[in-house]
C-alpha cells in the first residue's frame, strides 16, 4: 500500500513539474527558463525536478513528448491501419491527417508557442521522426495506385501542409490585422477564420496534389452527395 501512495505521489509530482515547465517554456523558450524558475513555478526543490527528469534538457523533451502524445498516437493508429487497406490510401486519409493536425494545434495555443520557440532555437522535433517515415509511405501507396501525382516527393508534401498550418497559428496576429485592412469579408472570429483558411488550404493542396481522373472522380463524389 505505501509502496502504491510513492508511486501515486510520484506521478502527481511528475506532471506538476511538467505542467510548470511547459508553461515557462512556452512563454520564454528553453534557453531563458532556469531549472530554479520552474522549481519555483511547481513548487517543488530543484533536486526533486533532477530527480524526476535529470537535466534540464531531458525535462524539455519530456514536455515536448506529453504535449504531442496524444495527436502521435492517434496519426500512428491513422497511418498504420491505413497500411493494411488492400487498394491503397484514399485523398481523405491523407485529408483526416491534416485536419486532425490542424485542430490539434487550434486546441492547443501553447504548444504553437513552444513549437515557435524550438524552431528559433533550432531544436529538434521528436514527432516529426516517427510520423513521416509512415506518411510518406502512405503517400507513395496513393502514388503507386494512380491517385497522387507520382512527380511530388512524399516527404516535402508532408512538409508543405505541416508548414503552411503551423504557420497560420504562429502568426495569426499578423495575418488578422493584414486580412482585415485587405478584406471586406475577413471573419471577425478566430473559429470562423481557421475554417475560412484550412477549406481553402485542403482545396488547393489537393488540386495540386492528385492526378487529373482522381480530381475527376473527387468532383463527382462530391456533387453526386
Amino acid at each position: 500500500m505505501a509502496e502504491q501512495k510513492q508511486r501515486r505521489d510520484a506521478a502527481v509530482t511528475s506532471e506538476q513539474i511538467l505542467d510548470a515547465a511547459e508553461k515557462l517554456f512556452a512563454e520564454h523558450g528553453f534557453a531563458h527558463v532556469s531549472v530554479r524558475e520552474i522549481a519555483q513555478q511547481a513548487e517543488v526543490t530543484k533536486s526533486l525536478i533532477h530527480h524526476h527528469f535529470g537535466a534540464k534538457d531531458a525535462l524539455w523533451l519530456a514536455v515536448k513528448e506529453r504535449a504531442f502524445s496524444s495527436y502521435m498516437n492517434a496519426q500512428i493508429d491513422a497511418l498504420t491501419s491505413a497500411a493494411n487497406e488492400q487498394d491503397g490510401p484514399k485523398e481523405g486519409l491523407l485529408r483526416n491527417s491534416i485536419e486532425m493536425y490542424f485542430r490539434y494545434l487550434e486546441a492547443n495555443p501553447r504548444l504553437v508557442r513552444i513549437m515557435s520557440w524550438a524552431q528559433i532555437e533550432g531544436d529538434t522535433n521528436p514527432v516529426g521522426a516517427r510520423l513521416m517515415p509512415l506518411g510518406a509511405a502512405r503517400i507513395r501507396e496513393a502514388q503507386a495506385a494512380g491517385g497522387f501525382r507520382s512527380d511530388l516527393n512524399p516527404e516535402l508534401t508532408l512538409a508543405v501542409f505541416i508548414a503552411a498550418t503551423t504557420y497560420w497559428f504562429q502568426a495569426q496576429e499578423l495575418f488578422k490585422t493584414t486580412m482585415e485592412q485587405s478584406c471586406d469579408a475577413f471573419p471577425k472570429t478566430g473559429p470562423e477564420r481557421n475554417q475560412l483558411f484550412i477549406d481553402n488550404f485542403l482545396n488547393i493542396f489537393f488540386n495540386g496534389l492528385l492526378t487529373d481522373d482522381a480530381r475527376q472522380a473527387m468532383t463527382k463524389e462530391q456533387h453526386d452527395a
